[in-house]
C-alpha cells in the first residue's frame, strides 16, 4: 500500500500501529507459499507463528525468518521456544545461517535433543544474588558520567485517556512484576544485592501542556528521559501523561536498564496496555500468575557459573583475550578522548547515496 508519508511517533520513529490496516492485500516477498510436510515442519511453523506474530497459514517453510519481520530481539526468543518446545539447544549465530523452517528442519533432524530444564524458584528471603548483567550495570551506573546512559524510554502518542485507569494499571503491573519493584545496595558484607520491595505505589506525572509547541515538547521529554535513578531507593521507573489537547496526550515511561531491557520492555508494554483495556471495559482481570521472576534467573545463572557447566566458554572466551588487546582503531573526524563520556548524537542519510558518491569519485 502506497502512503504519501509515514506515521512517525514524537521521537521521530516509524508510528507501526498508525499504520492503516491492510485489507486484501499480503506482502509478496518472491517466495512461492509451501505448507509443512511433516511433523517437525508443523511444530516449527507454530513456533515461529509465535514468535513473529503471523497466521500459521501465511508461513512458507521456504520463507527467510528475517524477511518475516525477524530481528535479533525474536532471534533469543526463537531460540528460547526451540530449547523449551522441541529439546534443542540452536545458538543464536546458527539462526542466522539456518533460518528458513526447511534449513531449521533438518538441523533439528541431525541433533541430539535435550530435556528442557525449568529454572527453579528460590527460597524467599532478605535479599538476592545479582545476576552478570545487572553487577555489570551496577558497576557502571557508580560513574557519574553513566547515570543517566542506561535509561531505557519510550514516547507514545494516545487519544484520549484515563490517566487514574494508567496509574491503576501500572500499579498492577508493578505488583505482578517482581523487578519492578527492585532496588539495589550494599549488604553488611559489602556485597551488592537486589532487594525486592513487598509493595511499591507508583504515580503518573501529569501536565496540562494544550499550546505548547513541538520543540518544546521534545525539550520537555528529553528532560524527563536524563532523569537519573537513584538505583539504592528506586523506583527505577517513572512515567508521564502530557496533555497536548482533549483528545491528544504524550505518554512517556522510563526504565533503568538494570530492571528491564528491549524485550522486558516490549512485554511489559502489551501487559500494560491489556490491564488498562480490561479495566476501563470493567472486565475481569485475570493475569496468569508468573511461574518464576528474575531473582530466579539471576540465581539459577551464578549457579550454573559456579558449578563449572559453563567452564568451556569461559575457558575460549579467556583465551581470546589473553595478552595484550588491541585499542580499536576506526578512521573518525575527531580524536579519541582521554577519558569516555557518552555523549552520542545522531547522523542520518541514505547508504544509496553514499555508494553513488564513491563510484563517482572513481
Amino acid at each position: 500500500m502506497k502512503l504519501e508519508e509515514l506515521p512517525l511517533t514524537s521521537n521521530g520513529k516509524l508510528d507501526r500501529k498508525s499504520l492503516p490496516e491492510l485489507k486484501g492485500l499480503s506482502i509478496d516477498i518472491g517466495i512461492e507459499y509451501l505448507g509443512p510436510r511433516n511433523e517437525i515442519e508443523e511444530q516449527l511453523v507454530g513456533i515461529w507463528s509465535d514468535v513473529l506474530d503471523i497466521p500459521e497459514g501465511e508461513i512458507s517453510v521456504t520463507a527467510n525468518f528475517f524477511e518475516l519481520g525477524g530481528h535479533s530481539l525474536k532471534v533469543l526468543k526463537l531460540s528460547s521456544k526451540l530449547y523449551k518446545d522441541l529439546g534443542l539447544k540452536v545458538s543464536i549465530q546458527d539462526l542466522f545461517t539456518y533460518n528458513s523452517i526447511l534449513s531449521q528442519a533438518e538441523l533439528i533432524s541431525e541433533s541430539e535433543k535435550e530435556c528442557y530444564q525449568e529454572i527453579p524458584k528460590v527460597e524467599k528471603a532478605e535479599s538476592y544474588v545479582l545476576s552478570s548483567s545487572q553487577r555489570r550495570l551496577w558497576v557502571l551506573s557508580q560513574f557519574e558520567s553513566a547515570n543517566v546512559a542506561y535509561n531505557m524510554s519510550s514516547v507514545h502518542e494516545l487519544g484520549l485517556i484515563d490517566v487514574e485507569t494508567l496509574e491503576s494499571s501500572f500499579n498492577k503491573l508493578i505488583a505482578r512484576h517482581e523487578s519492578l519493584r527492585t532496588i539495589f545496595r550494599e549488604n553488611d558484607e559489602g556485597d551488592v544485592r537486589q532487594f525486592i520491595l513487598e509493595e511499591m505505589f507508583f504515580k503518573i506525572d501529569y501536565e496540562d501542556l494544550e499550546g505548547i509547541s513541538t520543540s518544546d515538547l521534545r525539550d520537555r521529554i528529553a528532560i524527563y528521559r536524563n532523569r537519573s535513578f537513584d538505583l539504592s531507593e528506586g523506583p527505577l521507573l517513572r512515567g508521564a501523561v502530557y496533555r497536548l489537547s482533549k483528545d491528544h496526550y504524550v505518554f512517556v515511561y522510563v526504565m533503568h536498564h538494570i530492571i528491564s531491557d528491549g524485550v522486558s520492555m516490549e512485554t511489559l508494554f502489551g501487559e500494560l496496555i491489556s490491564i488498562y483495556d480490561k479495566i476501563e471495559k470493567g472486565t475481569s482481570l485475570e493475569l496468569t500468575p508468573l511461574r518464576i521472576q528474575y531473582k530466579d534467573y539471576a540465581e539459577w545463572q551464578q549457579s550454573e557459573l559456579k558449578s563449572g557447566a559453563l567452564s568451556v566458554s569461559r575457558n575460549y572466551w579467556l583465551d581470546q583475550f589473553k595478552g595484550e588487546l588491541p585499542v580499536l582503531d576506526l578512521p573518525t573526524d575527531y580524536t579519541r578522548p582521554m577519558v569516555k563520556s557518552y555523549k552520542g548524537g545522531k547522523l542520518k542519510g541514505s547508504l544509496i547515496k553514499i555508494a553513488r558518491l564513491s563510484l563517482k569519485d572513481y
